[in-house]
């Protein structure tokens, strides 16, 4: 399996640029799966506990001059990876809202433009059909 599962995300990601406005809901759904999987990581890591679970105490890492530098470092491993992973989630929340925010603002757009367009189209018949009895042939 890819790594958090983005395989899904990044082919919706790719395919959106061709398919317009519907793949925008697929690569919604994509990002909240991604989101949703993160979540269950950092469940499984469980960090509230990890002082008291998954902590390793110096001595298992044996003897010699590098052992308390390992032990703070394994430590340190395990929060910069939580940290990752919340912050990850974080930026995609606000990927996602950006990406609804868009669908709507496009939306809006499609049909202010579909408005305009009818009414230019009903202008434009109302001149091609009353021109002929102003300007043409009824001299």
């Amino acid at each position: 399996m890819p790594l958090l599962g983005l395989k899904n995300f990044t082919d919706a990601v790719v395919d959106a640029g061709r398919s317009g406005l519907s793949d925008l809901e697929v690569v919604e759904a994509e990002i909240e799966e991604v989101i949703r999987t993160i979540t269950r990581q950092i469940a499984r890591i469980e960090p509230d506990r990890f002082d008291s679970k998954g902590h390793i105490s110096a001595r298992s890492f044996g003897g010699g001059e590098r052992v308390d530098w390992l032990s703070f470092n394994y430590s340190g491993a395990h929060q910069a990876t939580v940290q990752t992973l919340r912050n990850t989630r974080s930026r995609l929340l606000e990927f996602q809202v950006a990406c609804k925010e868009a669908r709507q603002l496009i939306d809006e757009i499609d049909q202010d433009s579909a408005t305009t367009f009818k009414r230019q189209s009903v202008a434009l018949q109302a001149l091609t059909q009353g021109a002929g009895g102003y300007w043409g042939g009824d001299r």
